[in-house]
């Protein structure tokens, strides 16, 4: 998936095949070889706040991690709630 300014800025649609550069590539004989990947867009999103949807794309844990070499490992998370103010139910403050 990718935001709506970014799909725009690059002129794709859903369906469409977007080739992904890692700067995090191998060392080769000419010195460093970016990692390159394609991806179809599924979905484009609309967050209602430019910086995202001008410069995110998200894809599924799998994906990124084969793209990466991380293994089973994650570099980060990310959350969404519905409510940040919001405590635990447990009895404990």
């Amino acid at each position: 998936m990718i935001g709506s300014e970014l799909a725009a800025m690059l002129g794709v649609f859903t369906g469409d095949t977007i080739n992904v550069i890692s700067p995090m590539g191998e060392i080769g004989p000419l010195g460093m070889l970016p990692k390159m990947k394609q991806f179809r867009v599924v979905a484009v999103f609309d967050m209602g706040m430019f910086e995202y949807d001008a410069n995110l794309a998200l894809t599924d844990l799998k994906s990124a991690q084969e793209f990466f070499k991380y293994g089973d490992a994650v570099s980060g998370i990310g959350l969404k709630l519905k409510d940040v103010t919001l405590r635990p139910r447990s009895g404990r403050t």
